[in-house]
């Protein structure tokens, strides 16, 4: 009678521990699978979101996100500007919303243009035997992640965008740091994807 009893005994426990078993297995797979649904209905991210070490690729290039610099003028104008890497070879980038077919892609100009830092720049600059006109200039507030370098950085800054006739564009960052100069061209968003970071 004892045996039969002990016998009830450890199959009544052995039950209860596979039923436990299978709850708790039951309750990870409903998390997995919820958390696998989240992240099917997440939003994908556009290149106006990139963040640091997001990896973009651009003309056989493999750029690694340094940093990323929030600029806002006004509650309708604001955008991004990413210093990315690739090895030796430093790109900029401007990320516009209100042209979402085009951005900016150039590199820092190390020689400056030499600038009187006390004066606003003219209406006009040459660079490199081409004649840029201004297209805009105001003041923005930035907020940066990662290393940006140079004198971008937090804080207020002044901002003047020139062009000139294709593709062709020339744009300064004035903060406390000092001006930023940067020459690049305006390329189809299209040429450009991104990997996200980790």
């Amino acid at each position: 009678m004892e045996l039969i009893l002990a016998l009830l005994v450890a199959g009544g426990a052995a039950v209860a521990g596979v039923a436990a078993l299978r709850r708790r297995r039951g309750a990870r797979e409903r998390a997995q699978g919820e958390a696998l649904q989240a992240m099917a209905e997440a939003e994908p991210r556009g290149l106006e979101a990139l963040q640091v070490d997001d990896v973009l690729l651009f003309d056989r290039l493999e750029l690694v996100v340094l940093g990323v610099a929030s600029l806002t003028e006004s509650a309708e104008h604001h955008w991004q500007e990413c210093r990315a890497a690739d090895g030796g070879s430093e790109r900029w980038l401007v990320i516009r919303r209100e042209d979402p077919d085009h951005l900016l892609i150039g590199e820092r100009l190390a020689e400056g243009l030499g600038l009187d830092e006390a004066r606003e720049p003219s209406e006009q600059l040459e660079h490199g035997g081409a004649i840029f006109k201004l297209e805009r200039c105001g003041q923005v507030a930035v907020a940066a992640s990662g290393e940006l370098g140079g004198g971008l950085g937090e804080g207020e800054h002044r901002f003047w965008d020139y062009a000139r006739p294709g593709a062709e564009r020339l744009w300064l960052r004035r903060g406390a740091g000092g001006t930023s100069c940067f020459r690049g061209r305006r390329v189809g968003r299209h040429l450009c994807t991104f990997l996200p970071g980790s």
